[in-house]
């Protein structure tokens, strides 16, 4: 089960975003699988969140990989 807060209710910190932020986000159909709309509530998923560090750690750490590989990276 997704790790959901809503927005609305959610207290300073516990989401990566302001609240305004959230809302401009959904409206401009920015991050849908983080950002949704469940009835009339709108939720932001934690789970779908840490998925995208995640992600975007591996593309950091493979493109430093690959720079030291070639010799334009020094330690």
């Amino acid at each position: 089960m997704p790790n959901l807060v809503e927005i609305r209710k959610a207290t300073p910190g516990e989401i990566p975003f302001t609240r305004n932020t959230c809302y401009k986000f959904h409206s401009q159909k920015k991050y849908p699988q983080m950002i949704l709309r469940v009835g009339n509530k709108l939720f932001f998923d934690l789970d779908e969140w840490q998925k995208m560090i995640a992600h975007a750690r591996n593309i950091q750490v493979d493109e430093a990989k690959e720079l030291r590989k070639q010799g334009r990276c020094h330690d």
